[in-house]
């Protein structure tokens, strides 16, 4: 038993490590992402940056709680899924705003 126990705690850090290097710049990475999509309008791209994480904050726990309530743990892998899902659409739908070629940011850059 202990040996299966040892092979799940491996999985569970392994997992928590890879988590956390390849998620641990997504912020800063779209706060950057928001302000060259505005450059003119650097503070304003910021609070809305800042509101949207705390809306999604703020939001993830009553929706974990309301899933894990009425379908049960074995839902939120799923629900989880469908949520990333959609955040990579919108980053892939969003990237030439938020990531625009060199050459855009340089014109913009001289216009101004």
């Amino acid at each position: 038993m202990a040996v299966g126990l040892s092979h799940i705690t491996a999985a569970v850090v392994l997992g928590a490590v890879f988590w956390g290097v390849t998620h641990g710049g997504i912020p800063t990475l779209t706060q950057t992402a928001g302000v060259k999509a505005a450059p003119f309008a650097p503070d304003t791209a910021n609070s809305l940056w800042v509101t949207g994480w705390n809306i999604g904050m703020a939001g993830g726990s009553p929706l974990g709680g309301a899933v894990l309530d009425g379908a049960g743990a074995q839902a939120l892998p799923w629900v989880a899924s469908a949520l990333l899902a959609a955040s990579a659409l919108t980053a892939v739908l969003a990237r030439s705003d938020g990531f625009p070629p060199p050459s855009r940011v340089h014109a913009r850059d001289e216009a101004a």
